[in-house]
């Protein structure tokens, strides 16, 4: 063997076992660098809305965050009706958090949900995240002051004030500035959600 088919072939295994050093420092990093499986799991939240009695309002869990999940009544969806002078963004077209990509006609907007009857929204208040309080009946007598006389139904901030009907869309002059933010979630079947 020459001098030189020697040298060549010397280069040719220090090259490959320098990629191979490589590849073995690089998966260990890219590994670590990856999601745990618990937070992987924290990403997604499965849910039976069929759990939801109509009327009700359940809290659930999704990347430690409050989510609401109302079952509206037909009296409760009547009510996103009517009163678009009070909110600040009936439509929903303020910021892509407020928004989601199925909101295809004014209808969808207003209710806000795939399903009219069940509403899926985060429970953090848009102004310094606390989680507002359910007031569904309409008009002032049960609520008080908290609410506008003209109150549909909703839910109110005792924090700073903040108003949202029954769809999570914000009242005019109020703290919060935007409208409830819609998690991204799919049916995965006639009753169970996918959130995340």
């Amino acid at each position: 063997m020459t001098d030189q088919t020697r040298r060549a072939l010397l280069y040719t295994v220090a090259s490959g076992m320098g990629a191979a050093g490589v590849a073995a420092t690089a998966v260990p990093f890219v590994r670590s660098i990856q999601p745990a499986a618990d937070t992987l799991a924290a990403a997604v939240t499965e849910f039976d809305v069929s759990s939801v009695g109509e009327g009700m309002l359940k809290t659930i869990a999704w990347r430690g965050q409050p989510v609401f999940v109302l079952h509206r009544t037909a009296a409760m969806l009547e009510s996103l009706h009517g009163h678009d002078e009070l909110l600040r963004d009936p439509m929903s077209r303020a910021i892509p958090e407020v928004q989601a990509d199925w909101m295809k006609t004014d209808e969808q907007r207003i209710t806000r949900s795939i399903k009219p009857e069940i509403l899926v929204v985060s429970a953090v208040c848009t102004h310094l995240g606390c989680v507002p309080g359910i007031m569904p009946t309409p008009g002032q007598k049960d609520w008080g002051e908290a609410v506008p006389a003209n109150w549909p139904g909703g839910w109110h901030c005792a924090c700073h004030g903040s108003n949202y009907d029954l769809s999570g869309r914000v009242f005019k002059n109020v703290p919060a500035p935007y409208n409830l933010f819609l998690p991204p979630y799919k049916y995965t079947n006639d009753t169970t959600i996918l959130i995340g």
